[in-house]
């Protein structure tokens, strides 16, 4: 890489790390000299991609501005390309705008830089356009599915599912221009990381397992296995460091078992989470209806079970029949050679709930 080429992409890594900052809570240490400065940045960028747009390696540009992607902190799903850069006042201004923690008098100041010139203003005008119909969209489809009796949970359910997509191809993309593999992983388990901080965040992790390789085009098939099996590396850490809060026990069952009846190393390292957390469940007196099994955070029996006949079902239901002949089998093993534990409960309760289909 010659010198100049370096400055460009060191330059342009700069804008990287301002627009990063743009949607975080870090713009609270922003102030009208930072405003400024980012916009600067931006109009450099613009300029940047008259220069560079149609040149012969137009390519390796934008596979190093990919891996730029992994060298963010915090950890951002930003992933900037040449042509993104074409826009990058816009892209600057709308995560500021639509930045919760930008304050008052710093989107104002941002209002005033931009409405000086008429691009500024016709910019401005985009970004209230944009939200404005994105808002109306929301509502109609809130709207719509009430009127058809749909549950509001339903919309977030539907919301996590495109995040998913949107958050796996985002993966995908990224690992398919990545050159240092072992720092991809790190990337990518940091996402992770992230993504725990909320329940939102852990529906969208288990959701990224909902899709199959033939939903993002058979040409991706080895990336999204390569990035299925990072997400797999870090949920066995997870398990291992830090049980209850695993997103197979924090999500929604129907959603994580249908995960897991499509992607087997989903399915067995989910079995083995069933496994860890049945260890934690302890007996004790539970008045008139004698002996009772509790875990840690109050669960009793019944939730074990629950996930064991969500599982079962979602497998039948996807044609999964040997998987689930080997689920029975394990329950089966635990039953019969962990003596006295929540396990015989567990295959009593579960038969009994087999028997009324």
């Amino acid at each position: 890489m010659s010198q100049a080429a370096a400055i460009i992409l060191k330059n342009v890594y700069q804008f990287a790390v301002i627009l990063n900052q743009a949607s975080n809570s870090n713009v609270l240490k922003w102030d009208n000299v930072s405003i400024c400065n980012a916009l600067n940045w931006a109009d450099y960028c613009q300029e940047l991609y008259k220069k560079l747009k149609g040149q012969s390696y137009e390519k390796e540009f934008n596979s190093q501005l990919a891996q730029m992607t992994m060298l963010l902190q915090p950890t951002s799903c930003l992933f900037l390309s040449l042509d993104s850069l074409e826009n990058a006042k816009f892209l600057l201004a709308k995560t500021l705008i639509g930045n919760p923690s930008m304050t008052a008098p710093l989107r104002k100041r941002l209002t005033m830089e931009l409405s000086r010139t008429r691009d500024g203003q016709n910019l401005l005008s985009k970004i209230e356009e944009e939200t404005s119909t994105l808002k109306d969209t929301e509502e109609l489809y809130l709207y719509l599915l009430c009127q058809h009796g749909g549950p509001l949970a339903e919309a977030t359910r539907h919301k996590s599912r495109f995040q998913s997509h949107f958050l796996l191809c985002h993966l995908i993309s990224v690992v398919s221009t990545a050159k240092k593999k072992d720092r991809f992983k790190s990337y990518c388990h940091a996402l992770c990381d992230k993504l725990m901080q909320s329940q939102s965040g852990h529906e969208i992790f288990v959701n990224m397992f909902r899709w199959k390789c033939d939903d993002l085009g058979l040409e991706k098939q080895t990336w999204f296995s390569l990035v299925l099996d990072h997400l797999i590396s870090w949920l066995g850490v997870q398990m291992q460091t830090d049980l209850m809060n695993c997103p197979l026990l924090t999500v929604d069952v129907t959603d994580v078992t249908f995960a897991a009846s499509i992607h087997h190393q989903l399915l067995n390292i989910y079995l083995e989470t069933l496994s860890a957390w049945a260890d934690t469940f302890t007996p004790e007196i539970d008045g008139p209806r004698g002996l009772a099994w509790r875990s840690p955070t109050g669960d009793d029996c019944r939730a074990l079970t629950g996930h064991f006949h969500h599982l079962l079902s979602a497998l039948t239901l996807n044609g999964e029949l040997q998987y689930r002949t080997e689920v029975i089998k394990r329950i089966n093993e635990h039953v019969q050679t962990m003596g006295f534990t929540i396990w015989r409960s567990v295959g009593t309760q579960l038969l009994h709930l087999l028997k009324q289909g």
